[in-house]
């Protein structure tokens, strides 16, 4: 049994998302309990934080892909250009997500498992797509990318927000133990 609770609003001209009162249950158990969650309408949030912490869970239910789930229609959404490359294949779903010059992007780990021409590649089209006005939703678990390309970091543990803030204050001076341990390599579940 799934239970998904939560109340979300897009005021785009000073938020790209407000987030009350999200809780998401899987047979009793809560993988994410986030009571409140504002993403600024520009730059790029990049959602951290160590395997399992939810952040791929997060996307899904901001970006609607359980909805999918429900409906029984979760085939659609991993259907590929099989000819092609893992890194043409990110370009390819990445370019056609941008076709459609949306306000606000999900993107779930785009250059995971990708060589570093073609990391760039899409580093370049998100860049191309931030100067558009479109905001961007990123999961990473690369911190020179989110170095690189995040205006503001959400860090994740065991389904709950730790710390939001903006990427050099995250990097710089961890506000939570737990951000700190994950910066050093420390904190892996």
């Amino acid at each position: 049994m799934r239970d998904f609770r939560g109340d979300t609003g897009a005021d785009l001209a000073q938020h790209a998302l407000t987030v009350r009162g999200l809780r998401h249950d899987v047979r009793g158990t809560c993988l994410l309990d986030i009571p409140s969650l504002t993403l600024p309408a520009t730059g790029a949030t990049l959602v951290m934080g160590p395997n399992g912490a939810g952040k791929s869970l997060l996307l899904r239910v901001l970006h609607g892909l359980l909805v999918l789930a429900l409906g029984g229609r979760t085939a659609l959404a991993d259907r590929a250009a099989r000819s092609l490359s893992g890194g043409e294949q990110q370009r390819l779903a990445l370019v056609r997500a941008l076709a459609t010059e949306p306000d606000l992007l999900f993107l779930d780990e785009p250059t995971a498992s990708l060589d570093p021409a073609a990391t760039k590649a899409i580093e370049d089209l998100l860049q191309g797509a931030l100067l558009g006005g479109t905001k961007v939703v990123m999961v990473s678990h690369d911190p020179g990318q989110a170095k690189r390309r995040a205006s503001d970091i959400v860090f994740l543990n065991r389904g709950r927000v730790v710390e939001h803030s903006p990427a050099g204050a995250f990097f710089d001076a961890p506000g939570s133990a737990e951000a700190r341990a994950y910066l050093n390599g420390g904190l892996l579940v």
